[in-house]
């Protein structure tokens, strides 16, 4: 009968937690043993037992009782804390206890009485933890049971008490019990606690390999090694190591990667080790992305430096690592999630309407410190909604209706919410403004609203999901379109209910490619306006979406970064509803799938505030330095900055552009005298610094918050 694996533990009763009776031709295989009386009970007229390969723990973790014949205990973890030790052969025949590792808290390792005869002690490395009242020897066989028992190539290190007790006499040592008795010829004695496993312990490649009962494999399962550091001096083929355990290489390594910002990764490896086998080391590295690279490394110098890899896009890439020493080959795998974001186009779709209950499940304003929460996720068109793995969006806010001068933040649902500003409003207004903001683990983005009470329209424009889509190349900004002077070859406002084309592809200063742009942001600025109106950007060949970019009043100039995904054609569309309006385009970037910079949300911050003895003169321009929090190392290629003027004491706009080059003729927001304004920027950069110029015969307050980056290899 064979018995594996079995698992039990029995830490209640005072009775074994196996027992094997009058029974013959048993194989325990395996498996793990927990008992507060005997871990395993051989008795009465049982012959032929086995117990290999098995971690047993009781009050004796073994016993093998009179009238048991040819048992053997071979290669198992065994561990006795009281009463019987770790093996007890009481009175039985022929049992042959080898190579098994045994632990004893306070009674003898093995210990052999009550008659027993022939037993056979080989191969165990017993270890005598006992100490103070309870001290007892290693191995213990009494006079009665010396009779045809051989005991050899046992490996004994007392912590406390003595080596063997034989006949009644007690050795402290083994070198003691060898010279006393002329026995165990081949015993190791080791003071103390070995180092178990390495190439200074006496236990590895010294077994007799021919012992009765020996096993091929240890008690894991593993096969018997030759450690070349080591000679050989066990029988046999005379490699095998003492106790349940074999000792192979223990040359090892594994990998872990961390992300670095947009499209980079670290990896750091584990210490192979002083210990291995082999002198060097040599390997290879996959980075995942067909990528590969060759590792060395050696005993004197085994540590392996921390290395880092740039993709050309983001995703969750898996990297699988492998190393030999000569004689082993370690091979391990992690993956790691890169941190930034490719764009995918999406609409323009409505998402949130206060005024009709759209999104919010009811109709009402957002009052004073109002905080409001849409569920992105699952949003928008039905059979083409908005992923829950979207990691930011980019919307476009609208506030109408509102009863108090205020602002909203826009933030992500479950964190704080940010001291930043993304839409200031003046009262009696309709004011839009865009925003890229992350999206909440939730799924939701929220919106506060400082002072009294507004409607506001949300609509959505596009995302960002950790996977390869369209990545980001920013521009310097450039004019595209504006209808007061025909430049993009259209001249004249654009009137009521009309719609202008704008050529996208292949435009500009020939930095837009002639194909590939499937969205493009722009700074769009309204002026001229001779009525209440609003202007709607949308993919040429697309039905016009119910959704708005820009809301104006007469005589007003306003701008708003817009971005809109590109028709088929290369075109986009403009719409105004009502009066006349001139309009000003001013391309900042485009996404394509070429596009090689993804997108990083960072946690919303104010960087700059000029307030309050800090004032942009007139016609000034100042500097800031935004850079990537540790542990990012990627260079940024453009930033998501909201910039807000205030305490503006006459007309002007805002241009935001790189540090070191001429400033191009282009805005990034436009106000009157005493106007509180703001809009998202889009701001091309080298890693260094961002200039704001203020084109006003005034002075200016400018706030200046960061939401995210954009970086490539």
């Amino acid at each position: 009968m064979n018995v594996e694996d079995v698992w039990v533990w029995d830490t209640a009763s005072s009775v074994p937690a196996v027992s094997v009776v009058d029974s013959s031709h048993v194989l325990f295989d395996g498996g793990q043993i927990l008992s507060d009386d005997v871990g395993v009970l051989v008795s009465a007229s049982s012959g032929s037992v086995t117990v290999q390969h098995a971690d047993i723990t009781g009050a004796t973790g073994v016993e093998v009782d009179p009238g048991v014949s040819g048992a053997i205990i071979s290669t198992n973890i065994i561990s006795g804390y009281s009463v019987g030790g770790g093996v007890a052969v009481v009175g039985a025949t022929g049992t042959a206890v080898v190579s098994n590792t045994i632990d004893d808290v306070c009674t003898s390792g093995i210990g052999v009485r009550a008659a027993a005869t022939a037993t056979i002690l080989e191969n165990n490395v017993v270890q005598n933890q006992n100490g103070g009242s309870c001290a007892a020897t290693a191995e213990s066989v009494t006079a009665d049971a010396v009779a045809g028992t051989t005991q050899n190539y046992e490996e004994i290190f007392p912590v406390h008490g003595s080596a063997v007790e034989w006949a009644g006499a007690t050795y402290p040592t083994v070198a003691a019990f060898q010279a006393a008795t002329g026995l165990g010829p081949h015993d190791v004695g080791v003071a103390g606690q070995p180092e178990e496993g390495w190439d200074t312990d006496p236990g590895i490649d010294s077994a007799d390999a021919q012992a009765p009962g020996e096993l091929p494999t240890d008690v894991l399962g593993n096969p018997r090694v030759d450690n070349p550091h080591v000679s050989n001096s066990g029988t046999g083929v005379g490699y095998f190591d003492r106790g349940a355990w074999e000792f192979g290489d223990p040359f090892n390594t594994s990998i872990g990667a961390t992300p670095l910002g947009a499209l980079t990764a670290s990896v750091g490896f584990e210490n192979p080790g002083d210990g291995a086998w082999g002198a060097t080391y040599t390997g290879t590295l996959d980075w995942g992305d067909g990528t590969q690279e060759s590792i060395t490394a050696s005993r004197l110098n085994p540590q392996i430096s921390v290395k880092e890899h740039t993709y050309t896009k983001p995703g969750t890439y898996t990297l699988s690592f492998s190393l030999s020493d000569g004689y082993v080959t370690r091979s391990s795998a992690t993956s790691v999630t890169l941190d930034g974001s490719d764009y995918v186009a999406y609409g323009p779709t409505r998402l949130m309407d206060t005024r009709t209950g759209l999104g919010v499940g009811k109709i009402a304003k957002i009052g004073p410190a109002g905080d409001i929460a849409l569920k992105v996720a699952g949003a928008g068109t039905a059979g083409n909604t908005i992923p829950s793995t979207a990691k930011a969006v980019v919307l476009n806010l609208t506030a109408t209706n509102p009863t108090q001068a205020s602002y909203f933040s826009a933030y992500p649902g479950g964190t704080p919410r940010p001291l930043v500003s993304n839409l200031d409003f003046p009262a009696g207004t309709t004011t839009a403004g865009a925003v890229i903001v992350p999206m909440g683990t939730d799924g939701t983005v929220h919106f506060y609203n400082h002072s009294g009470s507004t409607d506001l329209i949300v609509d959505v424009s596009g995302y960002f999901v950790q996977t390869p889509a369209d990545g980001y190349t920013p521009l310097t900004p450039h004019r595209l379109l504006d209808t007061r002077d025909g430049a993009g070859g259209n001249a004249g406002p654009v009137g009521a209910g009309a719609t202008r084309a704008l050529q996208i592809t292949g435009a500009g200063d020939g930095s837009l490619p002639d194909a590939g742009i499937d969205a493009v942001v722009l700074n769009l600025t309204t002026t001229d306006v001779t009525e209440s109106t609003f202007v709607t950007a949308y993919p040429e060949g697309s039905p016009r979406p119910l959704t708005s970019n820009i809301d104006v009043d007469p005589r007003q100039t306003r701008a708003n970064a817009v971005t809109v995904p590109v028709g088929a054609d290369g075109k986009i569309d403009l719409y105004n509803n009502s009066g006349s309006v001139d309009l000003i385009a001013d391309v900042v970037g485009y996404y394509s799938t070429s596009g090689a910079s993804a997108y990083v949300p960072l946690t919303p911050g104010r960087i700059l505030d000029t307030r309050p003895d800090a004032t942009l003169p007139p016609y000034g321009t100042t500097s800031s330095w935004p850079t990537p929090p540790p542990p990012s190392s990627s260079t940024p290629t453009a930033w998501v900055l909201n910039a807000t003027v205030t305490d503006t004491t006459a007309t002007g706009y805002l241009t935001a552009y790189p540090d070191g080059v001429a400033r191009p003729t282009a805005s990034t927001l436009d106000w009157t005298a005493g106007a509180t304004v703001s809009n998202l920027v889009v701001a091309e950069s080298d890693g260094g610094a961002i200039d704001l110029y203020n084109g006003s015969s005034g002075g200016t307050d400018l706030l200046l918050d960061e939401f995210g980056y954009f970086a490539n290899n």
